[in-house]
């Protein structure tokens, strides 16, 4: 891109020759205008914007000095190299003040003149390139300063920061205020974060994180100059707080946003709230309750609504932990005897036991419903039922079991537990009984036709569901089973009457002669005749 140049000097002979006796175009520059007097020179600056002027000092009207410190005055980026008669210290003292870039005396050679202006145009690049750069490095902050801001933030909420930074500064450096009396932290939490995240795509799960925050930005007073950051899967807030009023306001604002989100987006979110405390420097400490009281949810369920406030004082008994032996028996009775009706009763009943007095602590309801799950595995071992189709293998899907954000969720994964292991062990032992009518069906009827549909009708199951039961019980599949029975009935036929093979296969219920020589010789070893002459009496075991 070529630089503009404005020759100005009050003589046209000067002004022609600069002109004409340098190829201004074959290097790089276009002599965009010419002016006579500085007044002239200064229309042309604010008309034509040229890069470089190149003047004579002493002008009529304004002087190059003159012009010089008015482009500086109004902020024009031209530079102007000057032209003088008199080597002048005083003004060329003056010319650096006013930004002038070169100086140079009468009479100048053309190849001076091109050189001054060719160095002042790599000059002009030079800065515009370094100007650019910090442009970009400028939009590149603008563009992480919100994520910046919110680091800060975190860091003075969590007491990360370290002993070199004053928080006064990264407030001041961030836009944010200082608290002029007191602040206090408060936490957010999404319920069924997982669950709503499950499978959806990143858009998705910004827009959710986005309403959470519109939500309560609509909900919350601004007065009180509530932050909002991120943190991890929740929420972290800080407010300003000048009074009770404000305190009461930021909880208010805060259950106004609960209720938003339930109402308008139809999930729920839970919130801990720490004490106000004054400045910055304590803010870790509300932060720290603001967590605590979120710790409540557990028990108080999702949606909650905790102030620290409420937990202070509250000091854990010292008593050795409750277990509510009698409650778990009544469980694992009803399981084992396959009462499905009366589990949900007996498990609400085990955790009212284990919360007695107040409020169970997560760590010892976790525990209990550890210990319960334990004893319906061992139930599983007991009654021969495989417990992997419950708790996965080596007990793989216990941590998520446990894992449960609520008592209420705990609650309820237990009861699923207890109700699955119900039906295991209950449809093994019903399982058993169809299976002894059905081998006492086959005994007394294996000469005529049986099939796996006549068979599993007899007994009242679907066919495909007693086939898989009969395998399981009997370790052999069913038409295998049909086959042993009768191979068996006409190896004692062989034995204990003359008949022939014909008449030995019909009895045993198999129309085909051929065909019952095969199956024959396949259970046996041996054909019917073999089978009658060497073994006699034996029958197939």
């Amino acid at each position: 891109m070529s630089m503009k140049l404005l020759i100005v000097d009050d003589e046209e002979d000067v002004r022609n020759g600069i002109r004409g006796m340098i190829d201004w175009e074959g290097n790089g520059i276009e002599v965009c205008g010419e002016a006579e007097d500085g007044l002239q020179a200064l229309a042309l600056v604010r008309a034509a914007l040229p890069d470089i002027l190149l003047m004579d000092i002493r002008m009529p009207e304004l002087n190059g000095l003159q012009v010089a410190e008015a482009m500086r005055a109004e902020g024009h980026g031209s530079k102007a190299i000057l032209l003088s008669g008199y080597d002048d210290f005083a003004f060329a003292q003056q010319a650096l003040k006013f930004g002038v870039s070169e100086y140079l005396l009468k009479p100048c050679m053309p190849e001076e003149i091109l050189a001054a202006v060719l160095k002042t145009a790599e000059l002009i690049r030079e800065e515009r390139a370094q100007r650019d750069k910090y442009a970009g490095l400028q939009t590149m902050l603008d563009s992480q300063m919100p994520f910046l801001r919110e680091r800060f933030l975190l860091k003075c909420l969590r007491g990360e920061l370290s002993p070199a930074e004053d928080p006064r500064e990264g407030f001041a450096l961030y836009g944010m205020a200082l608290p002029p009396l007191e602040a206090a932290a408060a936490i957010v939490r999404i319920d069924d974060y997982g669950a709503l995240c499950g499978g959806a795509k990143d858009p998705d799960i910004a827009y959710l994180r986005f309403s959470v925050r519109s939500a309560a930005e609509r909900s919350l007073d601004a007065r009180l100059a509530v932050a909002i950051v991120d943190d991890q899967d929740d929420f972290a807030l800080m407010a300003h707080l000048a009074s009770e009023e404000d305190e009461a306001a930021f909880a208010e604002g805060l259950s106004r946003m609960q209720e938003a989100l339930r109402a308008q987006l139809g999930f729920t979110a839970s919130v801990g709230i720490g004490r106000a405390y004054p400045g910055t420097g304590r803010l870790r400490r509300s932060y720290a309750e603001a967590r605590q009281a979120m710790e409540a949810r557990f028990a108080r369920g999702d949606g909650c609504l905790v102030r620290y406030e409420e937990l202070s004082g509250e000091e854990p008994e010292q008593a050795a932990p409750n277990y509510p032996f009698t409650e778990e028996k009544q469980i694992l009775h009803s399981v084992k005897n396959g009462h499905h009706a009366a589990l949900e009763r007996q498990v609400d009943a085990f955790f009212e036991a284990l919360a007695a007095p107040g409020s169970p602590s997560k760590d010892h309801a976790v525990r209990c419903c550890m210990a319960l799950l334990l004893s319906l595995y061992h139930l599983c071992l007991e009654t021969r039922s495989n417990p992997d189709d419950v708790f996965g293998r080596g007990l793989a899907s216990i941590d998520a079991l446990l894992g449960a954000p609520t008592l209420r969720q705990l609650k309820e994964n237990a009861l699923r537990t207890a109700d699955e292991v119900c039906r295991k062990i209950n449809s093994r032992k019903s399982g058993h009984k169809t299976v002894e009518q059905a081998v006492a069906f086959i005994e007394a009827n294996y000469a005529g036709e049986l099939t796996l549909d006549i068979v599993a009708n007899r007994v009242y199951v679907n066919p495909n569901y007693f086939c898989l039961l009969f395998k399981q019980a009997m370790g052999v599949n069913f038409i295998d089973y049909v086959h042993k029975v009768r191979i068996g009935k006409a190896c004692e036929g062989l034995s204990a009457h003359p008949y022939k093979t014909y008449e030995i296969a019909a009895k045993v219920g198999y129309a085909n002669e051929k065909y019952f020589c095969q199956i024959f010789k396949k259970l046996t070893g041996l054909t019917p005749s073999q089978y009658r002459d060497r073994f006699g009496g034996a029958a197939l075991g």
